[in-house]
């Protein structure tokens, strides 16, 4: 299989050529924050479709974006997933890949989910806040539902929500306090 570089300028829009890190680049832009927090939250790739944001929860298409090929969609998402994942993508077309992302020089972390629909191949990048609130801080009814939820364990504990209504916050959440507090 051959490498992917996430320099590579492949996507027409707004009267250019870009890269996933071009893109990746409006989650960073100091003008598209209030209060230091981006008011772009997601990229949504899908063949057949030009590229999209969420901006301030309404999803709005690049400008003179070009509708995406199966091509040029693995050349903006493949570097950002390992080779077996690529693989396990090309060879299964029922998976769903979950993955994350570091941008180390903007220290955005993303989470990634590339998968097939009925048109091909698509991706919907969610970006991680830069935060991680305390347990106590993220509005739990009750202090007693958290501490249960970290003191199990085995199970499953089920996050559920619309879109933007904190469910990554809440995870990143539960998981730092259990690795703060449980003993290796």
């Amino acid at each position: 299989m051959s490498d992917f570089d996430p320099l590579k300028k492949v996507y027409k829009a707004q009267g250019g050529t870009f890269s996933i890190m071009d893109l990746l680049r409006s989650f960073a832009d100091p003008e598209l924050e209030i209060d230091g927090i981006s008011r772009v939250s997601d990229l949504h790739m899908k063949v057949g479709e030009p590229v999209r944001y969420r901006y301030d929860g309404e999803l709005e298409t690049i400008a003179e974006g070009e509708p995406l090929t199966e091509e040029i969609l693995q050349e903006l998402v493949f570097p950002l997933i390992s080779e077996k994942q690529r693989r396990d993508l090309l060879d299964n077309p029922q998976l769903d890949i979950d993955s994350g992302y570091a941008w180390e020089e903007a220290k955005i972390n993303f989470r990634l989910n590339v998968f097939h629909d009925r048109d091909g191949t698509a991706c919907v990048m969610r970006m991680l806040p830069k935060h991680i609130p305390e347990i106590d801080e993220i509005g739990f009814m009750s202090s007693d539902v958290w501490q249960e939820i970290t003191s199990l364990k085995q199970g499953l504990v089920l996050v559920t929500g619309v879109t933007g209504s904190g469910k990554s916050t809440t995870i990143a959440s539960i998981i730092d306090y259990i690795n703060k507090s449980r003993k290796a």
